[in-house]
């Protein structure tokens, strides 16, 4: 079953597959095998191997987009190196309003509702029509506590599939300069 879009626009946001979300992963060319395999894990809802994997490909490739996603599966798996992860993919692309997101959702989980409804007001700045964090800013306001288990709380985390290409050509080339 796949699920709509906060915007409306019948795309799915990219998330960890677990039996309520469907992805298509789009890959670039000439990206590591790393990258495959942990896109497969994530994908597979195998959080821990999703984990190690990114951390690998985030030793290699440290782009904001792995950062992002090894959060997320730290994220699944209630991991204190979390906030760490997304913090560092907002640093590196503060425009993007999945990080701030991801970071706000995170902070949610950990009960922070005044600085997660910070950073759903920052992803409501960037993309004003993104139902999912209206949803969650009104439940930091709220002081809703998390349900697990609940389909409209539970395992929000945004993946990023697409990798910005340039930076990512330009990190391989500068890591093959190096060996």
């Amino acid at each position: 079953m796949s699920t709509a879009s906060p915007d409306g626009s019948g795309v799915d946001e990219p998330r960890f597959r677990d039996g309520r979300h469907r992805v298509l992963a789009r890959r670039g060319h000439g990206r590591p095998d790393d990258i495959a395999r942990r896109d497969a894990a994530a994908l597979a809802g195998d959080f821990v191997a999703a984990e190690a994997a990114f951390r690998q490909v985030a030793a290699l490739v440290p782009l904001n987009e792995v950062f992002n996603n090894l959060g997320a599966a730290q994220s699944r798996q209630n991991e204190p190196e979390t906030l760490e992860n997304f913090a560092k993919a907002l640093e590196g692309d503060s425009a993007d309003p999945d990080y701030h997101f991801n970071l706000g959702y995170a902070l949610w989980k950990r009960g922070k509702f005044d600085a997660a409804a910070d950073s759903f007001r920052a992803a409501l700045a960037r993309k004003p029509s993104d139902t999912e964090a209206t949803t969650m800013l009104g439940r930091c306001l709220n002081k809703s506590v998390p349900r697990p288990g609940d389909p409209k709380s539970d395992g929000l985390e945004r993946l990023k599939l697409n990798f910005e290409e340039t930076a990512y050509q330009q990190l391989k080339a500068e890591l093959g300069e190096k060996e």
